[in-house]
């Protein structure tokens, strides 16, 4: 006979047992695995941190590796042109102009056989696992020919090539508005 209120074995009651929780120590902490650096989807995590609205992210590059993040986040936005727009990274803020560089998923900028290479990105900036490939000029533009904004991620070796072809596009803007004052 058992007694009143307690189930059968091997028969399902309904009735839930649950053991008591140990107490969390220090030493059970250690043993549980840390985030990993990617979400439900497969897509990298990536740690972000609050910056100045008018500072690029390339002013706070040392922030984010700091942070302990392998990717370092970057805005992405779509630059319109004839040929209805294609994504570009923004890298920098310039008067009411942003200074960015154009993203591709083709290996050469044109068709024919002297057609310049484009640098290839070890990871896919728009986090959508695709071969990803970084223009080398970059572009110096109105704001208001970006639409869609978004966030994606770049490694720290890509993002510093990003910065030089910026740098290149801004010095040469900047040369050709100061030739224009003369």
């Amino acid at each position: 006979m058992r007694k009143k209120g307690t189930p059968d074995k091997g028969k399902n009651t309904g009735l839930k047992t649950t053991a008591p929780k140990a107490p969390q120590t220090a030493k059970t902490e250690q043993k549980r695995p840390a985030k990993k650096p990617f979400d439900k989807k497969g897509k990298p995590t990536v740690l972000r941190a609050k910056r100045a609205p008018n500072k690029s992210m390339a002013d706070d590059l040392e922030l984010y590796l700091k942070s302990g993040s392998k990717y370092i986040p970057v805005r992405i936005k779509t630059h319109t042109d004839k040929n209805d727009g294609h994504p570009h990274v923004i890298i920098e803020n310039l008067e009411d102009k942003h200074v960015s560089i154009g993203l591709s998923t083709q290996k050469k900028k044109g068709k024919g056989k002297k057609s310049g290479t484009n640098f290839a990105l070890e990871k896919s900036p728009l986090d959508d696992g695709k071969n990803s490939y970084m223009r080398r000029q970059g572009t110096v533009a109105s704001k208001e020919e970006y639409k869609d904004p978004r966030d994606g991620s770049m490694t720290p070796n890509d993002f510093e090539q990003a910065k030089i072809y910026a740098e290149r596009a801004k010095q040469k803007y900047l040369k050709k508005k100061e030739d224009k004052k003369k």
